[in-house]
């Protein structure tokens, strides 16, 4: 959610896969359904339990884990929220995110900001540079109201 480029055309394709996969089973189930009927027995299948809605979600919670392990559980945006919530590092990203607000809403008209060490996988970096003529310096400085927004030299 944070960037824009390929990893949301690609979780696109991927839930979609999922959504178009139930509605296919359903689908299926369906025709078969039509199709042999007089086999089937319909008046027994109709009758909805709820251990045939129990059994439906598990399979649908297995089809989605099973997804999931292939495509890998640590992309999903949850999943790296919640073990960037346990390791501290978003009160880090927060910490050091609000040391770059302090500075922005000085009343310095040149602002020479650090640089945020610690992102989260969920994060993109702020994208600025040493440069004042870089694009996103220019919107940050002109969002805040200031002359010059650049990333702090490494070399001081």
């Amino acid at each position: 959610m944070s960037s824009v480029g390929s990893g949301r055309q690609i979780d696109i394709y991927y839930y979609s896969y999922y959504i178009l996969l139930a509605f296919m089973i359903f689908y299926i189930c369906g025709w078969i359904n039509k199709r042999y009927s007089e086999i089937t027995n319909i008046k027994k299948l109709t009758k909805f339990s709820s251990k045939h809605l129990v059994s439906l979600t598990l399979a649908f919670v297995l089809l989605f884990v099973s997804g999931s392990f292939n495509h890998g559980i640590k992309e999903l945006t949850s999943v790296d929220t919640f073990i960037a919530a346990i390791t501290g590092t978003v009160n880090q990203y927060d910490y050091e995110y609000n040391e770059v607000l302090n500075v922005l809403e000085s009343d310095d008209e040149v602002c020479e900001i650090d640089d945020i060490e610690t992102v989260p996988d969920f994060f993109s970096s702020l994208g600025i540079s040493e440069s004042s003529d870089y694009w996103i310096n220019q919107h940050l400085a002109r969002y805040f109201d200031k002359e010059e927004v650049v990333l702090k030299s490494s070399e001081q």
